[in-house]
C-alpha cells in the first residue's frame, strides 16, 4: 500500500508473477505498516492470502488501534513468521515454526 491505495492488482501480479503460486495462498504474513496518525505497526497474522491482508489494512484500521494505513509493506515470513517483543515485566513469543532467514529489529535504544 502507498498513499492509503493498494499499488498493484494483485490478480494482474498473481498472473504475470514468477514466483511460486503458494506465495499468493493462505500464509501467515508480517506487515509493516505507517498510519496516517504516523503510527508504526509491525503486524503478525495467522493464514491468509495477500488480499486479505491488503482488505484488512484497507478497511479495517480501527480494529488495529490506528486512523487509516498510510502505507504497508508485507515482509512475508510464511512458515518463518514470528515475533519476539521483549517487555519488561512479560515479554511475548510467537513462534515460528520454520527458521527464520531474516530478521528485522526495531528498538527504542538508538
Amino acid at each position: 500500500m502507498d498513499h492509503g491505495r493498494i499499488t498493484d492488482d494483485i490478480q494482474a501480479l498473481q498472473e504475470k508473477s514468477h514466483v511460486p503460486q503458494s506465495y499468493f495462498s493462505l500464509h501467515p504474513r508480517t506487515i509493516l505498516a505507517e498510519s496516517q496518525d504516523k503510527n508504526l505497526l509491525l503486524i503478525i497474522t495467522s493464514p491468509m492470502t495477500l488480499q486479505q491482508e491488503l482488505q484488512i489494512l484497507q478497511n479495517d484500521s480501527k480494529a488495529l488501534g490506528v486512523e487509516k494505513i498510510e502505507s504497508a509493506i508485507n515482509l512475508d515470513g510464511g512458515a518463518s513468521t514470528g515475533m519476539y517483543i521483549r517487555f519488561k515485566d512479560s515479554p511475548v513469543y510467537v513462534q515460528e515454526s520454520k527458521p527464520v532467514k531474516v530478521l528485522v529489529l526495531i528498538s527504542d535504544k538508538l
